[in-house]
């Protein structure tokens, strides 16, 4: 057992099965299938608040690289609720960044674009779903003090005219001129 009553497992081991379920894919999980313990006790609904530990071990597992379904299993926490917690920071740390990142002092700005993809690549986005934003490509603009490497901007969007103006104008916002 180690420190949290979890049985320690060498890798390859068979995990001994409690019901006619499959086994558990982590050994913390194994306790988790126990039939001492009451359903009610193992569910973590969205609607309740979590505790700031509980909060931290969460974002601790995200910013570590878990996906959102390893941190699921290994916080116990839904998908969902992990999701709107990642939802909730990015708006916190969005809000944030507006408030305090202003007047920036920076001799150079790297501007770059990054490709990514949400559902399916361009070429392979449904019928109904095409020219519909968050199916096919999607472009983050970023804006990065090389010295400090703090991103002073930053923006979702596609590959226009009007998002490359929109991410330069907010830029320009941040930045102390000489006139200034």
């Amino acid at each position: 057992m180690d420190g949290r009553g979890n049985p320690r497992v060498a890798p390859g081991a068979k995990l001994p099965r409690t019901d006619n379920r499959r086994p558990p894919a982590h050994p913390r999980c194994l306790s988790l299938r126990s039939r001492e313990v009451s359903l009610p006790r193992l569910i973590k609904l969205s609607h309740y608040r979590l505790s700031a530990a509980e909060r931290a071990q969460i974002i601790a597992c995200l910013v570590e690289g878990n996906s959102i379904r390893s941190t699921a299993r290994l916080t116990g926490f839904a998908r969902n609720t992990i999701t709107t917690l990642l939802v909730q920071i990015g708006a916190a740390a969005s809000d944030y960044q507006d408030r305090t990142i202003r007047n920036l002092t920076s001799t150079r700005i790297e501007a770059d674009e990054i490709w990514a993809f949400c559902y399916a690549k361009a070429k392979n986005v449904p019928e109904p779903k095409r020219g519909e934003f968050g199916y096919g490509d999607v472009w983050t603009w970023t804006a990065i003090d090389p010295d400090t490497k703090l991103i002073a901007s930053w923006l979702v969007g596609q590959r226009d005219e009007v998002d490359g103006l929109t991410f330069l104008m907010d830029l320009r916002a941040d930045w102390r001129t000489a006139s200034n």
